[in-house]
């Protein structure tokens, strides 16, 4: 490998030093003073520098303060909560967009403001009090030079924009955004709740999941002592079949009797016929006629024990099933799919039949609900345009941040308002495939009513400057043009543009640093991989 090519020494050099001087000049002038002042108010460095931001720029997006400092979004939302805590800065709603969060000073913000940049000028008059007039003249004539040398563009930087930019431009493109929204205050619920608790009286044997766990429907949860409920059912069988027996013998008696009856029959035929031809005695056929209606009476209470049988059997056979039921119930298996939550017994605790308190809680959040009320005066146009659109989009962020967490549809409208409140409760359904969303969690909820065409670019592209904003645009010649824009709602890594640009105009994306209104480019395709 050849060796890389050594910069010159004077330049680094000189470069180390004059950032030094910097360094030195922000520190001993300026950080000091208003270290001190700030400790006094338990405010810190990055919060101080923060507050000057928005009193320059009010009504920034936090988005435009984490790109102003070079830092996250995350790490510029931990300081404004802290300056919002103390008083100092306010978030409200975007005039143009409420999914949007804009910050501004409070009054007490702009009094400690004033203060501060007091301190900054009463430090810098001591310092220039120091100083010689020629040193002051020298250096506010040094200042002034190095703050041309940064803004002026030289041939060597026009000579680098004409060889290209970089990355090929973004062509600005149409894209859908919500522009009519009601936004609220939700929580997240469960889809389904189902608190678990046994059916019999008994002693826990077995837990089959861990607390936190998913589980399926008919999933084994909890193994009760099936013993003494496996001998219940024993007891119960037997005296099933005793009473299978009593039937049996019943049915034998019956058809017993019934031919002794059907006898009888016969013989009262024959001996009628002999009475008639005075062949027997009268006595000896009223003998044979009792003992026929005594058969009769006989075979009438057979069938009546044969049917008391039969219904002993019936109530045997709903004890056994009764029985076995009881021991089905000694494995607790789960109704719903879901996730479990704390487990409240152990192996070997006695748990209760239908006791108050569940043995474990099964949330379903799969889908999974958010709940919100919104003001009754917003009920008109949610029927409106709930009936034509068939659904309405429902966006859920985290409390006070401005990326979407999950996406859903609005599924209930309350069927009266809360008088209380004035507000009419609704639900959305999200299907929470990953988890997103867990129940009892705060959200802030957005219900997008009606939707607009909008231009959208990368957010690399706008470039802060003296003016505003604004973006490169290339033209058809392939220069470059600066084009001021105004800013709508940051998507991620894109922002929608609401005025300035036109859709399918393309802009520069990459080395804006090297390039001038009017310098001519020459795109290269990015490197490969």
């Amino acid at each position: 490998m050849a060796p890389r090519a050594k910069k010159s020494t004077r330049w680094t050099t000189e470069a180390q030093q004059m950032l030094e001087l910097l360094n030195s000049l922000g520190s001993t002038i300026f950080r000091q003073l208003l270290w001190q002042r700030a400790s006094d108010l338990d405010l810190t460095y990055a919060q101080s520098q923060v507050l000057f931001r928005l009193a320059e720029h009010p009504s920034s997006h936090m988005g435009d303060v984490a790109k102003a400092f070079g830092v996250t979004l995350p790490a510029v939302t931990h300081i404004v909560d802290r300056l919002e805590e103390k008083g100092l800065v306010t978030r409200g709603d975007h005039p143009a967009d409420r999914r949007v969060y804009v910050l501004d000073l409070t009054r007490a913000g702009t009094a400690l403001v004033d203060d501060l940049e007091a301190i900054r000028l009463r430090g810098m008059e001591r310092v220039l009090a120091r100083m010689s007039g020629e040193d002051r003249r020298r250096a506010l004539t040094g200042l002034e030079a190095l703050v041309d040398a940064a803004s002026s563009a030289p041939e060597a930087v026009r000579a680098a924009s004409r060889r290209g930019a970089g990355a090929p431009p973004a062509e600005a493109r149409l894209e859908v955004e919500d522009t009519r929204t009601g936004r609220a205050r939700g929580n997240a619920q469960a889809y389904t709740t189902v608190g678990i608790k046994s059916q019999v009286n008994g002693q826990i044997v077995d837990v089959h999941f861990k607390e936190g766990q998913d589980v399926r429907r008919n999933d084994l949860l909890f193994t009760i002592d099936p013993r003494p409920f496996e001998a219940a059912l024993r007891q119960t069988e037997a005296a099933l079949l005793q009473r299978q027996a009593e039937v049996q013998q019943a049915q034998a008696n019956l058809e017993r009797d019934l031919a002794q009856l059907e006898n009888a029959k016969v013989q009262e035929r024959r001996y009628r016929d002999l009475v008639d031809r005075e062949l027997i005695a009268r006595e000896q056929y009223d003998q044979l006629r009792t003992n026929w209606a005594t058969l009769e009476a006989t075979v009438q209470a057979d069938r009546a024990a044969v049917e008391n049988a039969r219904a002993a059997t019936r109530a045997a056979q709903a004890n056994v099933d009764a029985a076995r039921l009881q021991v089905a119930y000694t494995a607790i298996r789960a109704p719903i799919d879901g996730r479990t939550g704390n487990l409240l017994v152990q192996n070997g605790n006695i748990v209760k039949a239908n006791d108050d308190n569940p043995i474990v809680v099964i949330n379903q959040v799969h889908p999974i609900y958010v709940s919100f009320a919104v003001p009754d005066q917003h009920l008109t146009d949610i029927k409106k345009y709930y009936r034509a659109a068939g659904a309405l989009r429902v966006v859920a962020r985290l409390p006070r941040q401005p990326e979407i967490l999950a996406t859903g549809d609005l599924t209930f409208v309350n069927n009266a308002v809360d008088q209380t409140t004035a507000t009419i409760q609704l639900k959305a359904t999200f299907a929470n495939t990953d988890n997103v969303l867990w129940p009892g969690q705060f959200l802030d909820v957005s219900l997008v009513l009606t939707t607009r065409t909008a231009i959208v670019i990368p957010s690399q592209a706008i470039q802060p400057g003296q003016q505003g904003l604004y973006v490169y645009v290339v033209r058809p010649d392939q220069t470059v043009e600066s084009r001021p824009v105004v800013l709508g709602t940051r998507l991620g890594g894109e922002t929608i543009i609401e005025q300035g640009l036109r859709a399918s105009e393309r802009v520069v994306t990459d080395g804006q640093l090297r390039l001038v209104p009017g310098a001519r480019i020459e795109i290269r395709p990015p490197k490969a991989s």
